[in-house]
């Protein structure tokens, strides 16, 4: 009793320490701004100030309570160590990807490291011999000096590197030598700013570089050094003041540019105006001629300079290829002069697609690379600029899965070839290399992939359409595992965008499996204002369209409430940025639709953004109050401004950092003390890093702590019961007074014990000894308890490092004691993972014993691979409908062929060691009569006055297709010793003995007894009424179908005769048989089942398959019938014993996942005279 209240004050504490009381008052200073003869009050507009010390003691006080809060959630130091086991995997990420010189320059980054390194190779298939050119990790350990951008020089022997610090995106230009890593002497400052960003570009001969500049302190007022981007060129080994400038003079203040190196010494500058999506673009001549090609209005986005060609004898391709959206809103391709750089001189190459939206291209030597979009999933074409015939490229490399994928990153290295990254939301990313040249139809995967550290295959991505309020149809991508139950009771977490022309496609996050595990949902929305489909979806959520993105994103979480995957108490949502102002409309606007709102780096004031440095940038895709149309949009959004006293507000988490250049971290100081101010109840935390800034550039582990506190206060407020098992429970070996259970822990070194208690509060606990989690025994966990009551209900759960885990709680009922009355159930053959709803209906009868004889999955292993078992097991368990039927039955396994070694196999199998072992580590079960390591599993228990006997007809069957004579076994003559030796005990003691095997008993060699099974008949099959059918189909010429003979007790006659004649020999009576694998139901007394010599040993037999397989008949005849289930049809067995002391009723009765009973037959067992009570 004591423990319990343990438990019950950590969560108590918990709760009080998310009490409004304990955030300090924020003064209100008011400040009264006019707009357009509109006043509007600003108390809180002192803590813009970030230079005051008292806006620093706020800010610190804030993130004190923040703190004490946070880490004050049981949940946060699990999640952070799964979000480690999750991040750093064993390979390394590759990306950034560049070509120069004949070699690939990349990014390669492997956490624990807190920063990518700066590598060379000679091709994406090279990764044995990768070269370190800079590594920032040996400059700063603590990981906040990072890379914003890269360019290697044209001979790929030098390499330009632009570095900043603490997240602030302010670079600096560095140079260092490939081939030693050695740094140049040249340093260049001011090349990027978080406002305008940055860019570099090699000229021809690689001595110097193209770069861009922004003001130096003194060239203007303080208040613009973040603007009025130009462009130098800097000669290495020369003074900076002697830089020339370039172009950019006449470029607005917001100007953002790009630059890229054509051939010959051709540069290209593309100039966007701010953020809005407007780009005008330069050439330079390698004369030193700058010629505007195009303007913002003439709706070009991407322009690129035409490729060398395959063979020296073709002509050069000197053109340039324009990507526009004028007149085409989906894109169109053209083709210009490079000498006379025109519109006028277009040429259409590719016109506008009648469905999809063209994302980005890439010439080649002889065509274009186009990347289309389909709403946020990626299309990729190859056109032959000499045919005009287009090609489809392969996403993924055949056998990676067809889910919806998204393509982030091409590169042309060289002639026609093509890498390319891609991922989707459950397959991380990997670069392929397409070459038309040597296939068309299908791509290689290279050595630079991604790994897991989990297998995604119990996951779901489920793609619909969300009506908006207006009409618009809206994407919404949900991902859960495979058999989530819509109940309404799923921790939801939704995300959106909606800004810039930014589409969000497919992408693989490892932190999202942390989330799904726990059986929460993941869904991502993809909103207007995005470039999903295309600049009209941008428009319509720009500037004073803005509050469609909020419609579209309300209208999203109303359609996962009434789609019942959640509920509001249920449902976090979460953005970032611009993603960090749909959350602040969403909070103000629909307060009661959520339990909990995470703004990262959150815009919350709209009337006083544009103040900013990046806020001025942010005018052209937000408005400015400058406009009176753009102010009332701006006003009537504003979250700041929409805040409310006395409002219910839901718990608000927002985070920022002090560094922050694009987002002002003045936006979450305000919102926070605006929220705070209304009295609401529920936490509305500030988190401030003192060491990051947007979150771009963020050391390993400032991201893994914000990501913690992040995913810990969403599954606080989703109501999530946060688990540190991440397999299991299960339970079994059950007796009168025992159990055994085990489980998969998150990590390597957690301690847990078995917690039973008769009651569901675990109240007058019973705690058996501690076990801890080892890495190499995959962290599971193995807990005994004995001195349990016969004929008792009891609850478990497992305390893991002193907290009681209470996500994942089981029952068990200990086997009686004397005489008793009981049910178990059983079935075999199961869909890897099944979600089937026939393991509910198995766990609604509440059976004492859930018996699996064979098939747990279906995944063929034939080699020694534990991993691969190990993955097996990991597949089934994740199954919610399986996790929840092994938590509460007792579970009790023997392995047939596919669980074993695959089709068929018999002991020949290589997988047979790594069987063993994985189903000792997994599976809690009887005492093994053979002993440890590599032999069979057979294994027996009673319950009351009946006899289990569990054989493996797997582990020393011969082959089936052997001689049938007196040396050819199934069971190999150490079980089958056995198993006449655990007869005879039986004999006079237990009255009922059931003998469970993997697969029938009845029938004879080359005999189809069911010969019009292959018609697509289903249903109740009458083996009397198929005789006459199958006289008449011959008759009209139709072959009968051979029998199928290898899965059966009949390919082994000769042993199960002797079997039989054992038991007529020594008068073993009440003996009956279950099985599993012929994917049907069936029932037989005993009168075609007495295989002894002369007869003399009927033994009935009951057949329960499949639980979600496709269904088949095998031997026969059957007495009481055989059922074959109509897809997806799938079915079990219940055995229903009833003990009534001078006989023993059975009552088989199979049934399917709709609870129907599809056959029954009863029979009655005599108890002798002489039979003891165990």
């Amino acid at each position: 009793m004591k423990l319990f209240g343990f438990w019950a004050a950590v969560g108590a504490g918990v709760c009080l320490t998310a009490h409004a009381a304990n955030i300090p008052a924020t003064p209100q200073k008011p400040v009264v701004d006019n707009y357009h003869g509109q006043a509007v009050t600003d108390p809180f507009q002192w803590l813009e100030d970030a230079e005051n010390p008292d806006v620093r003691q706020w800010t610190e006080a804030q993130n004190a309570v923040a703190r004490e809060y946070l880490d004050n959630l049981p949940e946060r130091a699990w999640i952070e160590r799964r979000l480690r086991q999750l991040l750093q995997v064993e390979t390394p990420s590759y990306f950034g990807l560049q070509w120069s010189g004949g070699r690939l320059f990349a990014l390669r980054f492997q956490p624990p490291r807190q920063q990518p390194e700066l590598v060379v190779m000679a091709g994406p298939d090279d990764t044995n011999n990768v070269r370190v050119v800079l590594d920032l990790n040996r400059y700063d350990s603590s990981g906040r000096t990072s890379m914003d951008f890269f360019a290697p020089s044209p001979d790929g022997k030098l390499v330009a590197v632009c570095i900043s610090e603490n997240g602030s995106e302010v670079g600096t230009l560095h140079f260092f030598n490939v081939e030693n890593g050695n740094k140049l002497p040249d340093v260049v400052p001011r090349v990027q700013y978080p406002t305008g960003g940055g860019s570099v570009a090699w000229d021809a001969t690689g001595e110097g570089v193209f770069y861009t500049r922004y003001p130096a302190p003194g060239e203007r007022p303080a208040g613009d050094l973040a603007f009025y981007q130009q462009v130098f060129y800097h000669r290495l080994g020369d003074a900076i003041e002697r830089d020339r400038h370039e172009i950019g003079r006449d470029f607005p203040k917001i100007a953002e540019i790009d630059l890229s190196s054509g051939p010959g010494g051709w540069l290209l500058a593309t100039v966007a105006n701010g953020d809005g999506g407007e780009y005008a673009h330069y050439l330079r001549s390698p004369s030193g001629q700058w010629q505007q090609v195009t303007r913002f209005e003439d709706k070009v986005k991407q322009v690129h300079f035409g490729r060398d060609p395959l063979y020296l004898e073709w002509p050069r391709d000197e053109s340039l290829y324009l990507l526009s959206f004028k007149d085409a809103p989906r894109g169109q391709i053209l083709r210009i002069p490079l000498r006379q750089p025109t519109l006028a001189q277009a040429r259409t190459i590719l016109p506008e697609h009648e469905r999809y939206v063209v994302q980005t291209f890439l010439p080649s030597a002889s065509g274009l690379y186009v990347h289309y979009l389909a709403g946020g999933p990626s299309r990729l074409i190859w056109l032959d600029r000499f045919t005009s015939n287009q090609f489809t490229v392969p996403l993924r490399a055949s056998g990676l899965g067809g889910t919806p994928a998204a393509v982030n990153q091409m590169l042309v290295p060289r002639g026609d070839e093509l890498l390319y990254r891609t991922a989707s939301f459950i397959h991380p990313p990997a670069w392929h290399l397409y070459n038309p040249g040597q296939s068309i139809f299908s791509t290689h995967l290279t050595a630079l992939q991604d790994t897991t550290a989990e297998d995604y295959d119990d996951t779901q991505v489920t793609r619909v359409e969300v009506t908006s309020k207006d009409g618009a149809k809206v994407p919404l991508n949900i991902i859960h595992l495979k058999g989530l139950r819509l109940n309404g009771q799923s921790p939801t977490l939704l995300t959106g965008y909606g800004g810039y022309g930014i589409s969000l496609q497919p992408s693989f996050d490892p932190a999202r499996r942390l989330w799904l595990e726990q059986g929460g949902v993941w869904a991502i929305a993809n909103l207007r204002g995005g470039g999903e489909f295309g600049e009209p979806w941008h428009h319509a959520g720009q500037l004073t369209n803005k509050q469609n993105v909020f419609d579209d994103f309300l209208a999203c979480a109303e359609w996962l409430i009434s789609s019942n995957y959640t509920r509001p108490e249920h449902l976090v949502i979460r953005g970032g940025s611009n993603g960090g102002l749909l959350m602040g409309a969403a909070l103000t606007q629909r307060p009661d639709l959520f339990a909990g709102v995470i703004a990262q780096v959150g815009i919350f004031d709209m009337l006083r953004v544009e103040r900013d440095p990046n806020g001025v940038f942010n005018t052209t895709e937000f408005g400015t109050v400058q406009n009176r149309e753009h102010f009332q949009a701006l006003y009537a959004y504003s979250p700041y401004h929409r805040v409310r006293d006395g409002t219910k507000y839901p718990a608000v988490l927002l985070t920022t950092g002090w560094h922050d250049g694009r987002v002002n971290p003045a936006h979450s100081r305000k919102m926070a003390a605006r929220l705070q101010a209304t009295g609401t109840t529920a936490p509305v935390l500030l988190r401030t890093s003192f060491t990051t800034g947007h979150g771009i550039g963020s050391a390993f582990n400032d991201r893994v702590a914000e990501l913690a506190d992040v995913l810990a206060f969403a599954a606080r407020h989703s109501k999530m019961k946060y688990s540190a098992i991440l397999r299991g429970p299960w339970s079994g070996a059950v007796t009168t007074t025992s159990v055994w259970v085990k489980a998969r822990l998150l990590d390597d070194g957690m301690v847990a014990r078995l917690v039973v208690s008769r009651q569901p509060d675990f109240s007058n606990p019973i705690f058996s000894n501690p076990d801890r989690s080892r890495r190499n025994n995959h962290n599971l966990v193995s807990l005994q308890l004995s001195q349990l009551i016969p004929d008792t209900s009891y609850f478990y759960a497992l305390e893991i490092d002193g907290r009681l885990d209470t996500a994942r709680t089981g029952q068990f009922r200990t086997f009686p004691a004397g005489p008793a009355s009981f049910t178990i159930a059983w079935g075999t053959c199961a869909k890897t993972g099944s979600t089937s709803d026939v393991f509910d209906r198995i766990r609604e009868h509440q059976p004492l014993l859930f018996i699996n004889a064979g098939d747990f999955h279906y995944l063929d292993i034939s080699s020694n691979s534990v991993r691969r078992f190990r993955a097996a097991y990991d597949r089934v368990l994740a199954s919610p409908q399986q996790a929840e039927l092994y938590r509460n039955i007792p579970f009790a396994y023997v392995w047939d062929d596919h669980d074993f070694g695959g089709n068929n196999c018999n002991k020949n199998t290589p997988s047979r060691p790594a069987a063993r072992q994985v189903y000792q580590e997994y599976v809690p079960h009887y005492p093994l009569a053979a002993g440890r390591g590599n032999v069979p599993i057979y294994q027996s228990f009673d319950i009351g006055r009946v006899k289990f006997l569990i054989t493996d007809c797997r582990s020393e069957r011969d082959p089936a297709n052997l001689p049938d004579n007196e040396r050819k076994s199934m069971l190999g003559a150490r079980q089958k010793s056995w198993l006449k030796q655990q007869l005879l005990q039986a004999k006079d003691r237990y009255p009922l003995i059931v003998w469970i095997g993997s697969v029938g008993w009845l029938g004879e060699r080359g005999t189809n007894y069911y010969p019009l099974i292959s018609t697509n008949r289903y249903g109740l099959l009458k083996h009397e009424e198929l005789i006459a059918a199958a006289r008449e189909a011959v008759a009209r010429g139709r072959r009968i179908p051979p029998a199928t003979d290898q899965e059966h007790w009949c390919a082994y006659a000769t042993e199960r005769r002797e079997i039989a004649n054992f038991i007529k020999q020594n008068q073993i009576t009440g003996v009956i048989y279950l099985h599993g694998d012929a994917h049907s139901l069936s029932a037989d007394d005993g009168s075609n089942g007495d295989y002894a010599t002369g007869g003399g040993a009927p033994i009935p037999t009951m057949g329960a398959a499949p639980l979600d397989q496709d269904p088949s008949v095998k031997g026969g005849p059957f007495s009481h019938h055989v059922y074959r289930p109509r897809p997806p049809e799938g079915c079990f067995g219940l055995l229903h014993v009833e003990d009534l002391g001078e006989q023993i009723r059975v009552t088989f009765s199979g049934r399917n996942n709709k609870d129907e009973e599809k056959i029954r037959m009863s029979l009655s067992v005599p108890v002798k005279a002489a039979a003891k009570i165990p």
